[in-house]
């Protein structure tokens, strides 16, 4: 596993011992820079792995049709670390373009999470890269 997370260059690539659990609570960690840069990667298919398996990923991914774009993204949450940590991650397709996107959020508390996801809309929307529901 440690092999495959330095191959594909995510974040500081450390795994720790725990192999169930190291990107939730683990010595895992990565940018929010790293993890747009991964994102758009992940989406244009600019990964050191077979079509197949990349196909498969794109299938895996929650996916939400809005207008003329594609939503692919998943949310994270670092519920160990102190203030918390609320990930949103993925990309839009739209048009023939593709944009990735990220949201980081520090939480205080639990009730915070859905602000992960409806931060991002409201940027994506705001934007231009999700139509706009008013229209």
């Amino acid at each position: 596993m440690a092999d495959g997370v330095a191959k594909i260059g995510y974040g500081n690539a450390e795994i720790g011992t725990n192999i169930d659990r190291f990107w939730l609570d683990g010595p895992l960690a990565i940018s929010p820079l790293e993890q747009v840069r991964f994102m758009a990667r992940v989406s244009t298919g600019q990964l050191p792995f077979s079509e197949q398996a990349l196909a498969e990923v794109r299938r895996l991914m929650p996916q939400e049709d809005i207008g003329t774009a594609r939503l692919f993204g998943k949310t994270g949450w670092a519920m160990n670390a102190k203030p918390m940590v609320g990930w949103y991650v993925g990309w839009v397709e739209n048009q023939g373009r593709m944009t990735a996107f990220v949201t980081h959020l520090l939480m205080n508390t639990p009730e915070e999470a859905p602000m992960r996801k409806s931060l991002a809309m409201a940027a994506l929307h705001l934007f231009g890269t999700l139509p706009n529901p008013d229209r």
